[in-house]
Order: C-alpha cells, then structure tokens, then sequence
C-alpha cells in the first residue's frame, strides 16, 4: 500500500490465524500494531535536539537545536558521528589562503569559533581540537597590497603575490631632495672687506669689483671659492629620517589551523 500524498510504503503483516477481537476498538488497534511504513531510497534521519544522540543513533545526523544561552556552545549546525565523536566542519577549510582582519587580543582570536583558547605553538591543533586560527605574522607591521603592474610610473613596478617590500621611515638623498638654492653667508659685519679663514663672501666695496653685490674673495689659506649657509637635517650635518606611513588603525591578519571539526 501506497500513499498518493508521499513517498510512503506501507504493508500489514496480517492477524495470526483464528484471531479473533474483542471489540471494534481492539481490531483497530491490532491492525495498526501490524502494519510497518517506510520511505524507499536513500535517505537520512536527522535528530533534532540540544544534547548529542546516543550511541544507537550514531549512524543518523544530528541538528544541534539552538540553545537559549542558559548552556551549551552556540549551535544550529549538522553533525555526525566520526573520529569518535560529534563533529561538523567548519566553513573555511584549514590552512587555506583565506585570511581575516581581527581586531582583539591573541587569546580571543584563539577562541573564535569555539577554539581552545591556547596558543596553537604549544597546544598544537588537531582536527577536533586547539584553536582554529593563529595570528599570520607574515603581516607584522604591513600593510595588503593588490598584485599587479603599476601604469605610473615609467618604468613600472611589478608586484607578485606573497613579495615584500617598503619602509617605515626614510631618508632623503641628495638626489631625491626637491631643486632648491641656498643664499651665501656675509662675513663682513665690520666692513673690512677681509676674508674669514672659511672664505665667507664679503660686500665688494669695489676693493676687486665695481659691484655692490656679494663677491667671494680668497686668502692666503683658503681657495677663492665661498661657503654657502648650513640648511637641513639635524643642525649638525646628519639627516634625520621620517616617517612615512600611512593614517592607520591597528590589529592583526589571521588565518585557519589545521584544525576542521567543530566538536559537538
């Protein structure tokens, strides 16, 4: 016997041999008792509950109902019985390249997801234990950038996945300061018209010259050539680098361990 409605096979066993009833209600009762329904195909029972099945329905799926907080780790996924217990993958497969911003202290990152909550360098994860993602210290003090050819500038930079490069700080060379120009330092305060021994440029006063402007004289100890003013760096010579960075808001990259299974 068929229903049309679904997929149901039924079929009755029949009474045994000289039965007999007591009543209408019992005759109802032992026909139902010997009557068996079942859904032919391949299909899969799933129980529904907050607590793991037992061990006769270890070979069924089990729906881990959602839980009020009152008790128990969060739920709502499928799981089924292997590696000796309740276990449901998780949905980033492990060690993949897959990566996530977080933004928390290490031992929280570690407890994302139902984790251990231990540093996986020492609880190292298996498939149903430790923590199910690790800080990725490859981005230490980095920041993503998309891979590609640059258009600008000529010639252009080639960025290839996984490669590195740049600086927190820099210091300028003299080939990569902006053009400028520097005045000549005045030594002559008192109007001699005399050299230092550093051979400042003097007001000509047409001792050598018609002019009225700065004119470098020489000595008996110095070259004819004049001493620009000091401009730049420290104050004594030395360049100080600066900081280059972009406006930032810190936190860490991390990505999957070898760890696969919630456990339920």
């Amino acid at each position: 016997m068929t229903n049309s409605d679904s997929p149901l096979v039924t079929t009755f066993a029949g009474l045994p041999a000289n039965y007999c009833f007591t009543g209408w209600n019992k005759l109802a009762i032992d026909i139902v008792s010997a009557m068996s329904s079942y859904i032919p195909g391949q299909y899969s029972v799933i129980i529904d509950s907050k607590t793991a099945p037992g061990v006769s329905d270890q070979g069924k799926l089990w729906h881990k109902r959602f839980d009020d907080g009152a008790s128990g780790s969060p739920s709502g996924r499928i799981y089924q019985f292997y590696l000796g217990r309740w276990v449901s993958p998780h949905q980033v497969s492990p060690l993949g390249n897959n990566r996530i911003w977080f933004e928390g202290n290490l031992a929280s990152l570690w407890a994302m997801d139902e984790g251990s909550g231990n540093d996986p360098a020492t609880d190292v994860p298996t498939e149903t234990t430790g923590a199910f993602w690790e800080e990725d210290v490859n981005y230490r003090h980095r920041f993503p950038l998309h891979y590609g050819t640059t258009v600008n500038p000529d010639p252009a930079y080639t960025f290839n996945v996984g490669s590195t490069g740049g600086n927190i700080e820099i210091a300028l060379n003299a080939n990569t300061m902006p053009p400028h120009e520097h005045y000549i330092a005045n030594d002559d305060s008192n109007n001699t018209g005399v050299l230092s021994a550093v051979n400042f440029a003097v007001w000509a006063h047409g001792l050598a010259s018609s002019s009225t402007d700065y004119v470098l004289y020489g000595s008996t100890t110095e070259s004819d050539r004049g001493q620009t003013s000091t401009t730049g760096g420290d104050g004594a010579g030395a360049t100080v680098p600066f900081n280059i960075m972009n406006p930032y808001r810190v936190g860490m990259w991390a990505k999957r361990t070898v760890r696969r299974y919630f456990v339920g």
